[in-house]
């Protein structure tokens, strides 16, 4: 669950290092890991990180899609220590878009490529590359795992094209393709029994007349849609970056805005019903959040973790007021793509900054930048 890609900056900035103080923690190792590509026995040294964007974790630890780069990287997320790299010419990683996991295998949807990896989540090494017939994966930027099936969201950017695509994670094979309701999908979430797919609010849409600024809920059992919710009331062009679960409700980042004098937002969505809990941000000053690009959601003991461009945001999930706002050159905290909350710390993506930052969670503390 990316930004929409023309909002992502594709200057790599060359960063150095920042030395330890203060009983602030940096990487010890070096700025390059070797691996060994599964073409043969010849070595390659590469980035640990090239714009890394999407995150999940897997058993204590966090697997890192590189959208510059080609490849994921897996980091201890106690320690920090970059495990390894996975990658290369038969993955067919290109521009990976996402990632998703049911605790063994790990899936990659490449933007680049239009198809699917599959990789093992104990060491990295392919398991299968899925592309069935008939099935184009145009512009996949989305996926999410559920119960045994694997939710794809194709077509971002490319209205005509758009489609949500179910497959089999046991075979890779095609359960059910839906059209219905699907604008320019930017991002899935499949959870219990529902399925919710933000609608990227295109310029294509505008053309042809179909709505947008939506979010389609499908059932995760027939794929039927269950209904649209159409959000450009709430007064800002909603482009839905993440959707996390809460309870009974859904957190979701709006990472783009069409109106002006209006910020981003996030939203709070009733997940039965479908009505707003609140916005934070945006018209409502009483938040004090002005996000400049809010991207990733993740959330941990009551509290909603947003990285908003060079910050992130935490807010209380009963009431939606801002706890805190953290930024700081320090931090590196720049191009922020995703966050994922862990047992007391969060890690945010940089793709400006080729790095993942690591933060206390109970106050915010700077712990290790790793990159």
């Amino acid at each position: 669950m990316r930004l929409p890609r023309l909002q992502v900056i594709s200057l790599v900035l060359a960063v150095a290092l920042l030395v330890s103080a203060g009983g602030i923690a940096t990487t010890q190792h070096p700025a390059h890991v070797r691996t060994v590509t599964r073409e043969g026995a010849q070595s390659r040294v590469i980035p640990r990180f090239a714009q890394p964007t999407q995150m999940i974790l897997v058993g204590g630890r966090l697997w890192v899609c590189n959208d510059g780069g080609n490849y994921l990287s897996e980091v201890n997320a106690s320690t920090g220590a970059v495990i390894r790299t996975a990658g290369g010419r038969a993955d067919r990683l290109s521009d990976p878009s996402d990632i998703t996991t049911n605790g063994r295998f790990l899936w990659v949807t490449n933007y680049g490529d239009n198809l699917i990896t599959e990789l093992s989540a104990l060491d990295g090494s392919l398991m299968r590359v899925i592309h069935p017939a008939g099935i184009r994966f145009q512009n996949a930027s989305a996926i999410s795992y559920s119960d045994g099936y694997i939710w794809v969201a194709a077509g971002g950017n490319v209205n005509h094209s758009s489609e949500i695509v179910e497959l089999s994670a046991s075979s890779g094979a095609i359960v059910r393709v839906v059209k219905r309701d699907i604008w320019a999908p930017e991002t899935i979430d499949a959870v219990g029994s529902q399925v919710w797919v933000g609608n990227l609010a295109d310029v294509l849409d505008e053309t042809t007349g179909n709505p947008n600024k939506s979010i389609t809920e499908l059932s995760a059992r027939t794929g039927a849609v269950e209904r649209v919710l159409n959000l450009s009331h709430v007064g800002a062009g909603v482009q839905a970056a993440t959707i996390a679960p809460y309870g009974g409700s859904l957190w979701i980042s709006n990472g783009s805005v069409e109106i002006p004098g209006t910020n981003y937002q996030a939203i709070e969505i009733h997940a039965s019903t479908g009505h707003i809990i609140r916005l934070v941000g945006g018209a409502h000053p009483w938040s004090k959040a002005e996000f400049g690009g809010p991207s990733g959601v993740s959330i941990l003991d009551n509290r909603v973790w947003i990285s908003d461009s060079s910050n992130v945001v935490e807010l209380d999930a009963r009431t939606g007021k801002v706890i805190r706002i953290v930024g700081a050159r320090r931090d590196r905290i720049d191009g922020t793509q995703d966050v994922v909350a862990y047992r007391g710390y969060v890690w945010i993506s940089n793709s400006d900054g080729n790095s993942l930052t690591e933060l206390r969670a109970s106050d915010g503390a700077l712990v290790r930048i790793v990159g």
